[in-house]
């Protein structure tokens, strides 16, 4: 988690050491941190704009510049390596504990600079969290979401952020609709995914369900929703004949 920098400066005041430029410090990647009782801490993993982030062989704790000073032997903070964990296991119970009251099937997603990013679709078994972001189902990583200081539900990116990096898919949802739409038209044959026949399309009715006649018995309504396109752009099925017999109860 990220320290705010009100703790930063309890830090640094705590350590009665004076605040210093990161160079000066020796914020590198691979070197020692050190406590306020010289003991070693953790080494750093990470230097980014701002933050650097400390494994204490515990937790990664990720502490902005401010946190730290230059200590004999290396970059010094205000707490011992067990005040350090200590600090990160209670904020990370917290934040968690936050986290379950939002992330719930249709709650809204805010992005790190405000706007909606979509809705929570499901979370699933194994921990990953279905959203639904302009028409597009994506799964994230339950560890993506937190929940922002106005207690809502958020991930760290910005609309065009996750605009771009669903690019690709965004691409390819608009093909395989568009020839879905060329491939539902009157007259082609529609089969199931392994292979079976099932009749040729009527028409789609007022709720753009799909009417099939069949070569023997009544036509059949099938929703939209369990259609795809087969490489051929016929109509294809996305079950197979046994679930569709039990879903007509043929």
């Amino acid at each position: 988690m990220k320290f705010t920098k009100l703790v930063a400066a309890s830090l640094l005041a705590m350590a009665s050491i004076p605040a210093a430029a990161q160079d000066d410090v020796g914020l590198a990647v691979g070197a020692m941190v050190y406590g306020s009782d010289a003991g070693e801490v953790g080494k750093i993993v990470e230097v980014g704009d701002g933050y650097v982030i400390v494994d204490t062989g515990t937790h990664k704790a990720t502490l902005p510049n401010e946190s730290f000073g230059k200590g004999a032997k290396g970059p010094l903070i205000g707490l011992t390596k067990a005040g350090l964990d200590e600090f990160v296991a209670n904020a990370n119970a917290e934040a968690a504990a936050k986290l379950a009251a939002v992330l719930k099937p249709e709650a809204s997603i805010q992005g790190a600079a405000g706007g909606n990013l979509g809705t929570v679709k499901s979370i699933e078994a194994d921990g990953t969290v279905v959203v639904t972001y302009k028409g597009l189902d994506t799964a994230f990583p339950k560890d993506q979401f937190y929940a922002n200081e106005a207690g809502q539900l958020a991930l760290p990116f910005t609309a065009e952020q996750l605009d771009q990096a669903l690019a690709p898919q965004f691409e390819a949802a608009a093909k395989a609709k568009a020839a879905l739409e060329a491939a539902l038209t009157a007259g082609k044959t529609v089969k199931t995914s392994d292979g079976t026949e099932v009749g040729k399309i009527r028409e789609l009715d007022a709720q753009g369900n799909v009417v099939i006649d069949r070569a023997a018995g009544a036509p059949i309504t099938l929703p939209r929703n369990l259609f795809t396109a087969d490489a051929a752009g016929n109509p294809a099925l996305l079950i197979d004949k046994a679930a569709l017999d039990a879903a007509t109860g043929a």
